[in-house]
């Protein structure tokens, strides 16, 4: 099994193997009970620099509990916005679980005593556009207000920045529409020829399905290619780093990412679609990168379990 880095890990994945580095090692304890050591933690860093850590800040922004499906499994979700003591704001997301167990009549209680400060652990830390965002993992847990030195010093900081204190955000929920995935199948399902025939101008922003045969994957144009580590549009080599024409210069190494130039078919018609990264990824089920790094790849030819799909009916 090839290694996976931490920004390929999906909750659909139920085996993976990954290698990190253990930049940091501690004790956890109960605040109270200082000599009782309840688990021994660690914070990992993977050969791209992304890491599952601790954070610690103020609760900002609490959003309501919303679902969406991952896989064919109904997950429940929450969204909320944390910040630091240079007033910085960051996005996390609470999956499964943890989007239950936070309880925001807690929250709102806590803070008539003032900033309500969390800490989460084993966090999944990824950046976009200069920006971190944070989400849970299993490993993850989070704590309100614990009585620690860390979260002392984070009040007493904030108390001598004298820097105005807003009242914790809530976003009221709106009107949510879960589709399922039967659903999302048929929904607006078009044969070949009725894609074939649809004016763009019309179509355009509007999602189709189609049931076809794939028959064929072109790679005259390669079947991966370097993609902005960031934005996942191809890269170029320059001046010693990569250049991405949406992100601009880009030291960030870049990561292999599908394209597939798929042959399908179905009764009516054949056509030519375009299969991109992390659909083409649910489709082999196995990451780009490991292909790609794997003995004697090539871009220009099909490794076998890529093969493997092909004349199958999806």
């Amino acid at each position: 099994m090839e290694f996976v880095l931490f920004d390929q890990l999906t909750l659909q994945q139920q085996r993976s193997k990954i290698k990190t580095r253990v930049c940091r090692l501690w004790e956890s304890t109960i605040p109270k009970q200082k000599n009782e050591i309840i688990s021994l933690e660690c914070l990992l860093i993977d050969e791209k620099g992304s890491s599952m850590q601790d954070v610690l800040g103020s609760i900002a922004t609490i959003c309501p509990i919303s679902y969406t499906y991952v896989g064919h499994e109904l997950t429940p979700i929450r969204n909320m916005e944390i910040k630091d003591l240079e007033d910085n704001t960051f996005p996390v997301t609470l999956w499964d679980k943890f989007a239950m167990e936070f309880d925001e009549n807690i929250i709102y209680e806590k803070e008539a005593a003032g900033p309500v400060v969390i800490i989460f652990a084993s966090m999944s830390v990824r950046m976009y556009k200069e920006k971190l965002y944070l989400s849970t993992c299993s490993a993850s847990r989070f704590y309100i207000n614990l009585d620690i030195p860390e979260v002392t010093t984070f009040r007493n900081t904030l108390d001598r920045s004298q820097l105005p204190i807003a009242p914790i955000k809530h976003i009221e929920a709106a009107q949510q529409l879960t589709i399922s995935p039967y659903e999302q199948m048929l929904k607006n399902r078009k044969t070949v020829a009725e894609l074939l025939a649809l004016n763009p101008m019309e179509a355009e922003n509007t999602n189709y399905t189609c049931q076809a045969k794939l028959v064929e994957i072109d790679t005259t144009y390669k079947w991966w290619y370097k993609a902005c580590y960031d934005c996942k549009g191809e890269v170029k080599d320059y001046d010693g780093t990569f250049w991405c024409n949406q992100c601009g210069k880009n030291d960030q190494s870049p990561v292999p990412w599908y394209k597939l130039n798929a042959i399908v078919a179905d009764e009516t018609s054949s056509a030519n679609f375009t299969i991109f990264g992390k659909t083409a990824q649910d489709l082999i089920r196995v990451p780009a990168q490991q292909l790609a790094i794997a003995i004697n790849s090539n871009k220009f030819i099909l490794p076998p379990i890529i093969k493997n799909v092909l004349h199958g009916e999806f």
